[in-house]
């Protein structure tokens, strides 16, 4: 058995998510990266043996889908949890969302709130 690190980087979401009635209006531009620590039995020959990374980004846009989000922590937290209660094989998780041109009164990129989320 061996720890495997998968990390999705930068998985590009428009969405209405935000505190301020403008980003829930018109949406905001997000980037999410996630990066598993899997634990894996080898040989590594089939899909079923690790994290089907496909499911994981459709997991993100389901959660970016639901309604009345407002906060970065609160979808940080949701897909941290969910990553870690949907593959059994994750022992760790770290999430990192972006908002890209916040609502701010000086020029900035972005904005981004990470969590780490552990098994057990």
């Amino acid at each position: 058995m061996a720890l495997y690190t998968i990390k999705i980087i930068d998985i590009q979401i428009d969405a209405p998510v935000g505190w301020y009635d403008e980003e829930k209006q018109l949406g905001n531009s997000f980037r999410v990266s996630v990066e598993m620590g899997v634990q894996i039995f080898e040989p590594v020959s089939e899909l079923t043996h690790t994290v089907d990374y496909a499911s994981v980004c459709e997991l993100v846009k389901e959660i970016f889908s639901t309604k009345n989000i407002q906060l970065l922590e609160t979808i940080v937290s949701l897909i941290g949890e969910q990553i870690l209660t949907r593959h059994q094989s994750v022992e760790k998780v770290n999430v990192e969302v972006v908002k890209i041109n916040p609502l701010l009164n000086i020029p900035a990129y972005g904005v981004a709130v990470s969590g780490t989320f552990l098994r057990g």
